[in-house]
């Protein structure tokens, strides 16, 4: 029987202790802006979860804290404008997380990881303008995580994940020049979002960003009928009403967001800023 060094395991658990560190404070970083620390930092604790997973290559914990470390990275670039090498740290991070799905296909949270990738790279992908790629990575994320949405226990964030991943494969659709479908796509996102403000906002610009998009198809496709365009101009205000019918309060983001610019000349969207612009009671002195 072997003799195991204690000394080797105290030093492998601070050095545990040292990668699960760095790891954290990159992701704060990244979620307070400071993109350059936060991906450097990662890259220091992705270099120390590798190192311990060669001692340990089977440990879950260790393969699961590097993928999350990848995809945070992915991020980081993509934030700083550098989608290609983004592209490249998902994409690797991306083939950890679908082994770890594949032996683990109950696991929640292991589809909740690919859902992520999937969706990180597929944002690089826009940026770089492959939407043809990017259309099917949106569509491999939400593949992802619908598998498991119905799965006990229910993940109060899962719907809204769902509904992100649904927003990126309509910017896909319409940079391809499918604004129909994006519209759908938009629909389907709207579903998932009843009664929360922030994202049913982003749904009325995406749908009024489909109407530029309608004049750009893709060759092959017939004229658009004005009645589509009628329902998508309907459905956009009709969102942004049940945005602020939920609690999106922000008039002056209303006012000077250009993504809006579709609808500002029509009389529902006028009226409806007039209601912004009224007193909840006028009369009170």
């Amino acid at each position: 029987v072997g003799v195991v060094d204690p000394g080797s395991q105290v030093l492998r658990h601070r050095h545990l202790e040292v990668a699960s560190a760095t790891g954290l404070l990159g992701h704060t970083f990244v979620e307070l802006g400071r993109n350059p620390e936060g991906a450097e930092l990662l890259r220091h604790a992705m270099d120390d979860y590798k190192a311990l997973l060669e001692r340990k290559p089977g440990d879950l914990n260790l393969r699961v804290a590097l993928v999350q470390c990848f995809h945070k990275l992915g991020h980081a670039l993509w934030l700083m404008g550098k989608p290609r090498e983004g592209r490249g740290v998902l994409e690797e991070g991306l083939a950890l997380a679908g082994r770890l799905a594949i032996e683990h296909p109950d696991d929640i949270d292991r589809a909740i990881d690919c859902g992520l990738s999937f969706d990180g790279l597929g944002r690089c992908l826009l940026d770089l303008g492959q939407y043809d790629e990017a259309e099917a990575r949106f569509r491999q994320a939400i593949s992802r995580v619908v598998k498991v949405f119905s799965l006990p226990p229910e993940r109060p964030g899962l719907r809204q994940q769902i509904s992100i991943h649904y927003g990126g494969l309509t910017m896909a659709l319409r940079g391809l020049g499918r604004a129909q479908e994006a519209a759908q796509a938009e629909w389907e996102r709207a579903r998932l979002s009843r009664g929360n403000p922030g994202q049913l906002f982003e749904i009325a610009w995406g749908l009024a960003q489909c109407l530029p998009a309608l004049d750009h198809k893709s060759a092959g496709q017939p004229p658009v009928d004005a009645s589509v365009r009628e329902r998508l101009a309907l459905e956009a205000v009709a969102t942004l009403r049940q945005a602020i019918a939920a609690g999106y309060r922000d008039l002056a983001h209303i006012r000077s967001d250009s993504l809006l610019d579709p609808l500002r000349a029509r009389p529902d969207f006028q009226l409806l800023m007039m209601d912004l612009a009224m007193p909840a009671d006028p009369f009170a002195w």
